[in-house]
This record gives C-alpha cells, structure tokens and sequence, in this order.
C-alpha cells in the first residue's frame, strides 16, 4: 500500500510555515518548530499524554496517535464532533480521563502537554489538583504559533 507524505520545504527556518505536495518524502512539516523540544525532557519509559487542543501539535511532532484526556481515547486530530462538546464541558474532564487511563494502563506519574498554563487547568477541572500533584516542567512562548504556548507537565498520583 503507497504511503500518502508530504515534501516540505521550509519557507522559514523558524517560523513553522512549509510549502508542501503530496507523495513525497516523509519529513515533518513542524521540523523547525520551537516546543518540539519539550518533548525530549520526557523521559523514555514514562507515558506522554496530551488534552484536546495539544493533539495536532503532538502528532505533527511524532506523526502518532496520542492519548488524549479531555475525550479519554487516543487520537491522531482534533475533531469538532458532538462528542467533544459533551466531553469539553464536563467540569471534572482531566481527572476522568486520567482516571480512565490509570484502570488501562497503569501509572504512578505521566506527562502531559498541554495548550493551558497551570492556572487555568485548575478552573476547567477543579477535582485534577486533589487527586493529582501537577508540576509545571517547562513551557515554550509560541510554540505552536506566534501567540500560542505549549506547556509540559508532570502529573503524578497522590
């Protein structure tokens, strides 16, 4: 079976932007991209999830399926379903998820990238910081676009 790729090249060695066709050579669009190097600090025998609006950021890094928590399955993109609407407003949505995971594969600590700084994880989900210790490991300014961050975290059973 014939692979579909994408032949990139880069616009701006920085800047993320890439002229691509089809049926090509497999090379990461996101190559460039500051934040890909989050992904190293994690350590190879720990699992690495992300929440809905890091998907595409984590597969465009690895171009792999990603265990997503807010809607508690792996997914390769975003998508604007009925299912993520019921699953974005549940005010408990991260610890569910983690939850879900910990009954399939489980973990005594995880990371997790993520569009949201810490503050703002403890207002979507309330319960996450009483069943979870969430550590701030590093974030990059702009990682995925000028005005956008990415944050790594380590969430680690209590």
């Amino acid at each position: 079976m014939e692979e579909d790729y994408c032949k990139c090249s880069v616009v701006e060695s920085c800047g993320g932007r890439s002229e691509c066709s089809s049926k090509g050579y497999k090379v990461s669009v996101f190559k460039f991209l500051p934040g890909k190097d989050l992904l190293v600090q994690v350590p190879k025998d720990k699992q690495l999830v992300c929440d809905y609006w890091a998907v595409n950021t984590y597969s465009a890094y690895l171009d792999m399926p990603v265990y997503c928590i807010d809607v508690q399955k792996e997914m390769n993109m975003i998508l604007f379903d009925n299912d993520l609407r019921e699953k974005l407003s549940d005010g408990s949505r991260y610890t569910l998820g983690l939850q879900k995971l910990q009954q399939t594969a489980p973990f005594t600590d995880l990371f997790m990238l993520s569009t949201h700084p810490p503050g703002t994880l403890a207002q979507i989900d309330s319960v996450l910081n009483r069943q979870y210790e969430i550590i701030l490991v590093d974030k990059r300014d702009g990682a995925i676009e000028k005005f956008s961050n990415l944050y790594l975290y380590q969430i680690r059973v209590r």
